[in-house]
């Protein structure tokens, strides 16, 4: 219930009673707070209580006949800034307690994507209206332990000619999304040249020297990944209630940009740009509507 809260700063909290008060007084004093009964009897609270900038934890439950909340789920909450496009997004609720996965591709980077919903409140109030579209996606990362590496060393040249293939990818895939054969032909040509390049490599040297990123499915949930990804940028922020400090790392992994939050006390190295965050991450995300 309680898992990867460390990330925004409650390293010590360990039990529900550590908690107890915590969860109290967000419940008192929440910064949001959203009440809809959906069309059932239940009336059904999500409440947010931020502790830093863009970092805190949101609870999840019921409203029972003395409108005291019955708490089903305590979340980190970390509000992710980039938005993502998609074209299409798979929403699936997983459990009894208003959990649910979303499944999409990200255009830009052409990653297939399984995240936790955030926003399942706003998600709910708007499932069955017909005036509404999906303007995009938000991702934030959370991690209870992770590693900084160096970066692979690159020339000015070798630069230069990466973000070109990167453009002629990008445009490949768009080509490929439209039903052109030949770019489906050559992305399936690059991609074998690419394991090939890389199983010979791997014959004389490290992966971790020859892998810029990778961004692999981890464990059997599906929404916690394997990620290797280079640093973008980094703000280090401050949780207000214990003090601990807490890193908001801007990641770039294969094309896709989201966000990553982790106790500053969890992380082994110290992250700068163009270096690399090493790490098994729990994915969240939220679906943006628009009418």
């Amino acid at each position: 219930m309680y898992r990867y809260l460390s990330s925004i700063g409650f390293r010590n909290y360990k039990s529900k009673k550590s908690y107890s008060k915590l969860l109290d007084s967000a419940i008192l004093e929440p910064t949001q707070k959203m009440i809809s009964n959906f069309g059932e009897d239940i009336l059904k609270v999500e409440l947010i209580k931020e502790v830093g900038e863009r970092i805190g934890f949101l609870i999840r439950g019921e409203l029972d006949e003395f409108d005291e909340t019955i708490i089903d789920l305590v979340i980190p909450y970390f509000k992710g800034k980039y938005i993502l496009d998609t074209n299409e997004v798979d929403i699936e609720k997983i459990n009894e307690k208003d959990e649910y996965y979303v499944s999409c591709e990200e255009n830009y980077s052409g990653m297939p994507l399984s995240f936790y919903l955030q926003n399942v409140t706003e998600y709910l109030s708007v499932e069955n209206k017909k005036d509404i579209f999906i303007e995009g996606i938000s991702l934030s990362g959370y991690s209870e332990e992770a590693n900084v590496l160096l970066p692979i060393e690159k020339d000015e040249i070798e630069e230069v000619l990466e973000e070109e293939e990167e453009k002629f990818r990008i445009e490949l895939m768009k080509a490929a999304r439209n039903g052109d054969e030949e770019a489906i032909d050559l992305l399936a040509l690059e991609e074998e040249e690419i394991a090939y390049i890389i199983e010979e490599r791997l014959k004389n040297e490290d992966v971790l020297s020859i892998v810029e990123g990778y961004f692999m499915p981890y464990g059997l949930k599906g929404d916690e990944y394997s990620v290797l990804a280079t640093i973008k940028e980094v703000k280090e922020v401050k949780n207000g209630i214990t003090g601990e400090d807490v890193f908001l790392l801007s990641l770039k992994c294969l094309g896709l940009s989201f966000e990553v939050c982790i106790n500053k006390e969890h992380l082994t190295g110290y992250p700068e740009q163009g270096r690399r965050f090493k790490g098994i991450i729990w994915l969240q995300g939220n679906v943006i509507f628009t009418r």
